[in-house]
């Protein structure tokens, strides 16, 4: 579990609750494929939902083989005032439904640490008791987290309790489980294999997925009736040198669109945001915004080795008087007035940050320039090329990334197909690499990285001073790894 365990009282608790109760509703289960649930490492179970009790159900199977499930489930659980806490304390996984990227990221985490993870992939209660469309999320966590993914079938729970009907503890039920061969998903993303398997251009082969992926057609429409292709992917191109920047890629959406904005409303941020432009020309979002100006400096003067100035211009509205820079550095304030009021002894004077929030549909990418900006990503992208100098790096799932930096952290749940990350005062950690070809580098700072099965090719991992971790690649012909640091410790498993 890498160093971190989870300390549970209460599901074994329910577990033996649930054991009484079969025996003395005389309840049969009909289990068959129990071989297939591994005794130890990380596996993900896409279960069918038939009724309330499947969690009960769905986790029978781990615990035959002395292992407990760490069940998905919708945030509304969690948010019950019972419920939640009971949720909470058998470590299952919350998940926004509208924006279920996070609980993704935490459920991969959970099954490289070995878990055993329960996924119900049509989402919600089928009232058919009837298998429903199922949703690709499990394949892709399973393919992220580089683990098996086992189809579990239950049937016969829906005549205890589900949607609709009373709670029925009739005696001498039976109810079926049967567990399916481990699958093991690639990780690749799909366009590449289109791109490497078909010889399709790289715009093609994205489109197209998108275009699998899409709704199906409406056939009451009238023959000749043509549509617009929806959910294009787009290129977002951001400058912005100062505040934060946040990508979300939306599976809803069908065009890139962003925004700009500032909790000020005079001065230096104010006046940047409304000079920042966001256009939208095919299927390129360009997005400038300009550097927030710094302050008016005024009566500067040096004696003995320390800077006095008597007025500052720093903020909108806002002035310091006797402000002093002696020659370690250090800063001491005198009086700070803002529009008009006087504060003794705050330091927190200056403008508000910038913010850029952009949305893209799937299959999108990102170019950045930046100075000082901090990029976080949510969702899944298929590309990312950042350019910074103090800006960090969080980012979801990403097919292929490039990273330049000089101050600043790269941190990334999961690289698809290749990463080149270097940054020269900074950590680089990718926590699941399924890709082709790695190159991590920085000078102060680590190196985490841990590979995934699908992952091949090099990966190449360099420091001056900083450790280095390396999981997920001892053993393993298929691939080329080369470390170095000269200040710090290497570790390979």
């Amino acid at each position: 579990h890498d160093g971190r365990t989870m300390v549970d009282i209460s599901y074994p608790a329910v577990i033996a609750a649930a054991r009484t109760w079969f025996k003395l509703g005389d309840l049969r289960i009909d289990m068959t494929g129990t071989e297939h649930i591994p005794a130890q490492g990380g596996a993900l179970l896409a279960i069918n939902h038939l009724p309330y009790v499947d969690y009960i159900m769905a986790g029978y199977p781990g615990a035959q083989r002395g292992r407990l499930t760490r069940f998905m489930a919708k945030r509304e659980v969690f948010d019950h005032p019972i419920g939640g806490p009971v949720m909470r304390s058998f470590h299952h996984i919350s998940v926004d439904r509208a924006a279920g990227a996070e609980g993704m990221m935490v459920a991969a985490r959970k099954l490289r640490e070995g878990e055993l993870v329960g996924i119900f992939p049509e989402a919600t209660i089928s009232r058919s008791f009837q298998i429903k469309e199922l949703k690709s999320g499990s394949v892709r966590i399973a393919a992220n987290a580089g683990v098996p993914l086992i189809p579990v079938v239950l049937f016969g729970t829906q005549r205890i309790l589900t949607k609709g009907r009373k709670l029925d503890l009739t005696r001498h039920r039976t109810v079926g489980i049967e567990i399916g061969e481990p699958m093991h998903p690639t990780g690749q993303d799909p366009a590449a294999e289109l791109v490497r398997e078909h010889a399709l251009p790289a715009e093609a082969a994205a489109e197209v997925i998108t275009l699998l992926k899409a709704e199906k057609p409406d056939t009451t429409k009238p023959a000749g009736h043509q549509e617009t292709p929806t959910a294009r992917p787009h290129l977002a191109d951001i400058r912005c040198p100062d505040g934060t920047v946040t990508v979300t890629v939306d599976p809803t959406a069908t065009v890139a669109s962003a925004t700009v904005r500032t909790d000020d409303t005079t001065g230096p941020s104010a006046d940047a945001a409304r000079k920042a432009t966001v256009t939208l020309n095919g299927d390129v979002l360009t997005v400038v915004v300009p550097k927030v100006e710094t302050g008016v400096i005024n009566n500067v003067n040096v004696r003995g080795g320390s800077v006095y100035q008597n007025i500052s211009y720093v903020g909108p509205g806002t002035t310091v008087t006797g402000l002093t820079i002696d020659g370690n550095g250090n800063m001491t304030f005198g009086d700070i007035t803002v529009d008009g009021r006087t504060v003794r002894g705050s330091t927190r004077v200056g403008p508000s940050s910038i913010e850029v929030h952009v949305t893209l549909p799937p299959g999108s990418g990102v170019k950045m320039q930046s100075y000082n900006a901090h990029l976080t990503v949510n969702g899944i992208l298929a590309a990312l090329d950042l350019t910074t100098h103090n800006g960090n790096l969080r980012a979801g799932i990403v097919g292929r990334v490039k990273v330049r930096g000089y101050n600043g952290n790269n941190t990334i749940e999961a690289v698809q197909e290749w990463a080149d990350l270097e940054t020269y005062n900074g950590d680089n950690e990718i926590a699941s690499y399924g890709g082709g070809a790695a190159q991590l580098v920085t000078y102060n700072g680590d190196i985490r990285l841990t590979a995934s099965r699908a992952a091949s090719g090099r990966i190449e991992a360099r420091t001056y001073n900083g450790d280095i971790h390396l999981r997920g690649v001892a053993d393993r012909s298929e691939l080329d790894v080369t470390t170095k640091t000269r200040n710090g410790h290497v570790s390979k498993h």
